[in-house]
């Protein structure tokens, strides 16, 4: 091997994960839109987004960890809901309003609070045109 090339073991874990993200998405692509198999590889690639989530609060340690952890539970709702309406999808119902449809709507306000959270703290005082952009 030659010295300039990282091992594989040197790789950042981030470009792994993103890789594996693009493999992912690459096959999400190329299964028959509406299977089940699709949709259960979708779950997959956003539950990931979970466990890294709470992988790198666990890693890194950040002052303070409740946005991450926040964000991480808005997209735990998100998941669940998408298992949810893929079981409405397995049993043959399609109910509306249905319970998918109240654990989607309740991941919001965490994912929202945990960018705000972050946002406010990047800046001493606050920062409205940041709130502003993500809003």
């Amino acid at each position: 091997m030659r010295a300039d090339r990282p091992s594989l073991r040197e790789i950042a874990p981030w470009l792994a994960y993103l890789a594996a993200g693009v493999l992912g998405l690459v096959l999400h692509a190329s299964l028959e839109t509406g299977s089940l198999t699709q949709s259960f590889l979708y779950d997959g690639i956003g539950a990931s987004a979970i466990v890294v989530t709470l992988i790198g609060v666990w890693m890194l340690r950040p002052d303070r960890p409740v946005p991450w952890l926040l964000m991480a539970f808005g997209q735990a709702l998100f998941v669940a809901g998408d298992l949810t309406w893929n079981y409405f999808e397995i049993v043959g119902e399609d109910p509306f309003p249905s319970v998918a449809d109240v654990l989607y709507l309740a991941g919001y306000p965490f994912i929202a609070l945990g960018l705000f959270m972050l946002i406010r703290r990047r800046l001493a005082g606050g920062d409205r045109g940041g709130v502003i952009d993500a809003a």
